[in-house]
């Protein structure tokens, strides 16, 4: 993953190669902020060294505690395998060193996305209007309920 800062995101035995991320305790928010519109996290394959994919954090909201993780698009041949759970688990473990909360917004349509968003321990908490304005399905994860040390569990794939 890149963007303007260099602390990488760990991950121990990944196919993701390790990626630069946000660094420092305080900087998620003003880092989400100064990303440019648009701006994304790089996916590469470890194997390959390919770019197979990306997403980003949106929508920080200090005052729910929260940040929101989407817009993830992986190659289709690398859907099916671990690849999207791992980046979903390496960007939650470290949402969770800023917020207590992460978000998901997931179209009503979106089938293969909600069941992934489940896989990796999200909650389906009701609808939030997405960016666009239209209703989205709303899944949560928070650091304190007992689906976030599966996520964050280093052995978690996704199954």
């Amino acid at each position: 993953m890149t963007c303007t800062q260099s602390s990488p995101i760990r991950s121990s035995g990944s196919s993701i190669q390790p990626l630069t991320a946000i660094s420092g305790r305080s900087s998620l928010a003003s880092s989400v902020m100064r990303w440019p519109p648009g701006g994304a996290l790089a996916v590469i394959d470890r194997k390959s060294g390919q770019l197979i994919g990306s997403s980003r954090y949106h929508g920080y909201d200090p005052e729910h505690d929260e940040v929101e993780i989407g817009w993830a698009f992986l190659a289709r041949s690398h859907w099916g395998g671990t690849y999207n759970a791992e980046l979903e688990r390496l960007m939650i473990r470290h949402a969770f060193q800023f917020v207590g909360t992460v978000t998901f917004l997931v179209g009503r349509d979106n089938v293969r996305s909600q069941r992934a968003v489940e896989r990796i321990g999200g909650l389906l908490n009701g609808t939030r209007a997405d960016g666009s304005g239209a209703e989205s399905l709303l899944y949560r994860i928070d650091s304190h309920t007992s689906e976030a040390p599966q996520v964050l569990s280093p052995d978690f794939g996704g199954a």
